[in-house]
C-alpha cells in the first residue's frame, strides 16, 4: 500500500511539478524509513492498525484514536506491532517506488536508500540460478511469480536510473528463470511452482491477473535497459494472454 502510494505521487509530481505530491510521496517514504525498516536496510512487511491487537499485556488502542494523534503523542501511547518478515515481494515494490520517487525529484538519498535494500535482498533472497525466494536463504521449496516479478522490476528500473550493470544483469538473469519456471500454456506465467505437497484443488496452478500485469512491467523495463525488443513484444505477449474476458 505504501509502495503504491509513493509511485503515484511520484509519478503525479512528475507530470504536474505539484509540491504537494511530492511532499506527500517523501512523507510516506520517510515512514517506510524511520518504521518499516529493518537494521540490514530492508523493509518489514506490515504493521498493525492498532496497538496491543497481539499482545493481551498491552492496553488495546484504536488505530483511529492512535493515529489522528502526532508524532510524539503516539510514541506516548505505544506502537502497533510491526510484523518483521522480510519478503521480496514487498521489498521489490518499496525499491521501485523509491527509484521512481528519486527520479521524480532527483533525490539521491531516495536512490541510495532503494539500492542498499536491493544489494541486501540480492544477497539474501536470490540464488545461485536467479530463482528468487519469498524468504530469506530459500525458507520455501516453492517459488512465486509475485516475487520474482516485483523484485525484478525493482532491480530493471534500479538499472535504468543508476547504469549500473550488477542491476541489469540480475534483472536479465531473473526474468530468464520466470520464463524457465512459470509460463503457462497461451503465454501467461503461473502464480508459483509446483508444489509436491499440495492436492487436490490446492495443486493447481492459477494465472493470478496481478503478478502477471507486474511481470510485463517487468520486461518492459527490461526492454528499456537492454534494448532488446523481445523483452517488450514478450510483454504485450503476458497481457493479451490476461487481459481477455474470462480473465478480466
Amino acid at each position: 500500500d505504501q509502495a503504491a502510494n509513493i509511485e503515484g505521487y511520484a509519478e503525479a509530481y512528475r507530470a504536474t511539478r505539484d509540491e504537494a505530491s511530492l511532499k506527500s510521496g517523501r512523507a510516506i517514504a520517510g515512514y517506510l524509513g524511520n518504521i518499516l525498516s529493518s537494521p540490514a536496510g530492508t523493509f518489514y512487511v506490515s504493521q498493525d492498525a492498532d496497538v496491543g491487537a497481539h499482545d493481551e499485556k498491552v492496553p488495546f488502542i484504536d488505530g483511529h484514536v492512535f493515529y489522528a494523534k502526532d508524532d510524539a503523542g503516539r510514541r506516548a501511547l505505544g506502537m502497533p506491532r510491526i510484523d518483521t518478515n522480510v519478503y521480496a515481494f514487498e521489498n521489490g515494490l518499496a525499491i521501485a517506488s523509491l527509484v521512481s520517487l528519486s527520479d521524480s525529484s532527483s533525490d539521491g538519498a531516495l536512490l541510495a536508500r532503494a539500492r542498499r535494500a536491493a544489494d541486501a535482498i540480492l544477497s539474501s533472497h536470490v540464488d545461485s540460478e536467479a530463482h528468487v525466494h519469498h524468504e530469506a536463504n530459500g525458507g520455501r521449496a516453492v517459488l512465486f511469480l509475485a516475487d520474482a516479478a516485483s523484485f525484478g522490476f525493482a532491480l530493471s528500473e534500479l538499472a535504468r536510473v543508476t547504469k549500473d550493470e550488477r542491476y541489469s544483469s540480475a534483472a536479465l538473469r531473473i526474468a530468464k528463470a520466470m520464463e524457465a519456471q512459470f509460463v503457462a500454456a497461451g503465454g501467461a506465467l503461473y502464480a508459483n511452482t509446483s508444489d509436491p505437497g499440495a492436492v487436490g484443488v490446492f495443486a493447481e496452478r492459477r494465472i493470478p491477473f496481478e503478478a502477471n500485469a507486474l511481470a510485463a512491467r517487468f520486461y518492459a523495463s527490461l526492454s528499456r535497459v537492454t534494448g532488446d525488443a523481445a523483452w517488450r513484444e514478450r510483454g504485450v505477449a503476458v497481457l493479451a494472454a490476461i487481459t481477455t474476458p474470462r480473465a478480466i
